[in-house]
């Protein structure tokens, strides 16, 4: 990230033996190394192995159909985090917004169910054609490390650029926004959410650290490391903030069962129990050691 040279060992990866997880001695980025390449991440992805490594022991989600629905629950909590660091939509009537990397679309289809122009990228092509034959929104192929001119078809026409979950696996995020940001009108918001790498998990359970590191995440986050990359990028005014889906009986499956519970996201408890919930994520967040987080800035 920072062009310096000098890496320290940090951790193997649960599902891959070619790479691992190192630090940066000079600026603390965590990354993978070696870096895959280009192609390599484009085959990966087009062949969608981070979900399928994910949830290999589930035969029920074998199919990018069923993988599909699986995802549609966690796009929901997404959509609504998302709306939160929005204009009021009084003040938004011909707003325009592109999800990039948008898996099966749905964050395109919710967020316009809830009244927002909004569009997707997404490289992989089985995905584009499952969201359009789910909902009939097209979805734009586009690969940014490698596809700047059929980009510039779009320079200046977003307001808004959204990245869920899609930064850590970008092997060189400060090319990638840059060439993203393009997109974007200027003085135009992005708006980024990744896994954060100060999760307070990591601290207290040597379990959910080592399943934490995967082959499909190059980067690992931190508050400052993420505001670097995206002034680097371009971004002014940039603020990170907690973000925690997942519920406390999420963290408590972890303690009990040191594993995840691959079954069902959750998020939400029963009501009479919600309150429990609604305490233990705002702290976390407030102390930002949420599972994700959540950071906007603005094209210069």
């Amino acid at each position: 990230m920072c062009g310096e040279v000098g890496l320290a060992f940090v951790n193997k990866l649960r599902d891959d033996d070619t790479h691992y997880a190192t630090r940066c001695n000079h600026c603390g980025h965590v990354q993978l190394a070696p870096l895959p390449t280009v192609e390599e991440d484009e085959e990966f992805y087009k062949k969608d192995k981070m979900l399928k490594n994910i949830f290999k022991d589930i035969q029920s989600l074998q199919t990018e159909e069923k993988l599909m629905y699986r995802m549609e629950l966690f796009v929901h909590e997404q959509a609504d985090n998302l709306e939160k660091y929005l204009p009021p939509k009084s003040d938004q009537a011909d707003i325009r917004l592109i999800d990039i990397g948008t898996g099966f679309g749905w964050l395109p289809q919710f967020m316009r169910e809830k009244g927002y122009q909004m569009d997707g990228v997404e490289i992989n092509d089985d995905k584009r054609e499952l969201c359009k034959q789910r909902c009939g929104i097209e979805i734009f192929g586009w690969n940014f490390l490698k596809d700047e001119p059929e980009v510039m078809e779009k320079a200046g026409y977003y307001d808004v650029l959204c990245m869920t979950h899609v930064l850590e696996h970008i092997s060189d995020p400060v090319l990638f926004l840059k060439r993203a940001s393009i997109l974007l009108k200027p003085k135009g918001m992005l708006f980024i959410d990744v896994p954060n790498f100060n999760d307070y998990y990591r601290e207290h359970q040597k379990e959910y650290n080592d399943w934490a590191f995967m082959r499909a995440h190059v980067n690992y986050f931190t508050p400052e490391t993420l505001t670097k990359v995206m002034e680097r990028s371009g971004f002014s005014g940039v603020k990170v903030y907690g973000h925690q889906p997942h519920s406390i009986e999420n963290a408590i499956h972890w303690w009990r069962n040191k594993a995840p519970d691959l079954r069902w996201h959750q998020f939400y408890l029963s009501e009479p129990l919600e309150w429990i919930n609604k305490i233990y994520k705002a702290k976390i967040e407030s102390e930002v050691k949420s599972t994700f987080i959540s950071a906007v800035g603005y094209r210069k």
